[in-house]
């Protein structure tokens, strides 16, 4: 399914290297338009089988840790992209389309390597290849493992897992092992988009532009991009140790407090001290307006960034893989992506009417809101998954649970007793 999602990448940037060619403007705008679709829908793909596959494969103790390396790579791509970019930009021998061919080079050999990965343990239990499944997972466990006890909960989980078709994957829907935890994933999904974050990213040329940062655009977009690559590292080495709630709580709030922040300095620079003379609290006081407080609104972002990529960055995804049931992981996990990405584009094209109607600082106040309520949220319905397999997670639903504090416990309990017996 992975190496599927190449396809259309590759026949996207295909086109996009070479549609410079074509002699008309209406032609090449043509062609750019559908390879980027191509590319979009590639990385639609990608962004849900990649997380899926990631958490089939790790070991309960470090799915956080592998699930939340997928995120970093993808920051790493966005920094790359920057990069190349910024090439393009300042160089007239360098163009966009050899930024596109060195993307299809990485696509190339991206799908060359998937060639030499195996599928997933439970892919292969689930296709009655148990030999090559427990080959597979004793390779990936190393040596000397106990892979009994993981074996039997795939197996456990297979046992009670029937071949659905579409209309009874969907009516799969209607249970509430099923419904509740595809209600927290997308409402995780949905405090991701609804963050600031794209809004943040777009803002962030113009905020260090009129602190008086020269060359802005490109200062702004190594700084988030490379900010991004930071804290998604440092969110790699802690998701397993704090665990996925204790990291989005500290998320959350930072990103209140930053957002907070950033309402306060367009609330100082454009209203207080701006040119609307017709302003509240409009005031032309040299001692108050007559200082730069520009550092005040990138402090703000760069936080804001910095929080964001240490949770609400990589855990969404990661715990759309953890927590949807297995019967009906392909599915929902489809339809969580969509719903993503359709808050994202939804979020990227009216955020800008959005500040202009209540002005910036309702905004990131607004935003702001998102982020506390979001702590709540967190606090109250959403299990802590740190350390526990999948099957263990599924069976948490089965038991009709629904606040999270005793989850950990009750697991823990679990394997205590097992343990002793």
């Amino acid at each position: 399914a992975i190496m599927l999602g190449g396809i259309p990448a590759l026949i996207g940037w295909l086109m996009i290297t070479y549609a410079h060619l074509l002699s008309t403007l209406t032609g090449f705008r043509a062609v750019l338009y559908v390879g980027r679709l191509f590319t979009g829908f590639s990385g639609g793909w990608f962004i849900f089988t990649v997380s899926v596959y990631i958490a089939e494969v790790s070991s309960p103790k470090l799915k956080g840790l592998f699930g939340a390396c997928n995120q970093l790579f993808v920051t790493i791509g966005i920094f790359y992209a920057y990069g190349l970019g910024t090439i393009a930009d300042h160089s007239s021998a360098y163009q966009y389309y050899h930024v596109a061919l060195t993307t299809v080079g990485v696509v190339a050999v991206f799908e060359l390597l998937m060639l030499f990965t195996s599928e997933s343990p439970r892919w292969l239990y689930a296709n009655s290849r148990e030999l090559e499944g427990q080959r597979v997972l004793n390779f990936l466990r190393g040596p000397g493992a106990n892979t009994q006890k993981e074996i039997r909960g795939i197996q456990r989980a297979l046992e009670r897992q029937e071949d659905l078709s579409c209309l009874e994957g969907l009516q799969e829907f209607m249970h509430r092992s099923v419904f509740q935890p595809f209600v927290l994933v997308l409402m995780l999904m949905l405090f991701q988009q609804f963050s600031g974050i794209n809004a943040a990213i777009f803002y962030a040329a113009s905020i260090f532009n009129d602190a008086g940062v020269h060359n802005a655009s490109l200062v702004s977009a190594f700084a988030v991009g490379g900010v991004q690559i930071i804290a998604t590292l440092v969110s790699v080495m802690l998701v397993d140790r704090l665990g996925r709630k204790k990291l989005l709580i500290i998320s959350s709030i930072g990103m209140c407090i930053s957002s907070t922040l950033l309402g306060i300095e367009f609330l100082i620079s454009k209203s207080i001290c701006g040119g609307d003379k017709n302003a509240t609290f409009h005031v032309d006081h040299p001692a108050v307006c007559n200082h730069n407080i520009g550092w005040l609104a990138i402090l703000a972002a760069i936080l804001f960034i910095v929080f964001f990529s240490l949770a609400w960055g990589p855990i969404p995804w990661l715990m759309m893989s953890e927590l949807l049931p297995l019967r009906v992981r392909s599915m929902a996990a489809s339809i969580t992506a969509f719903f993503n990405w359709s808050l994202a584009t939804l979020v990227t094209f009216e955020f800008q009417h959005y500040a202009k109607e209540l002005s910036p600082k309702f905004a990131w106040w607004s935003f702001a809101i998102v982020m506390f309520a979001s702590v709540f949220f967190i606090i109250l319905f959403l299990p802590e998954t740190k350390g526990h397999s999948l099957e263990e997670i599924e069976d948490y639903f089965k038991q009709g649970h629904l606040f999270s504090p005793r989850f950990s416990l009750k697991l823990e309990h679990k394997d205590k007793k097992e343990t002793a017996s």
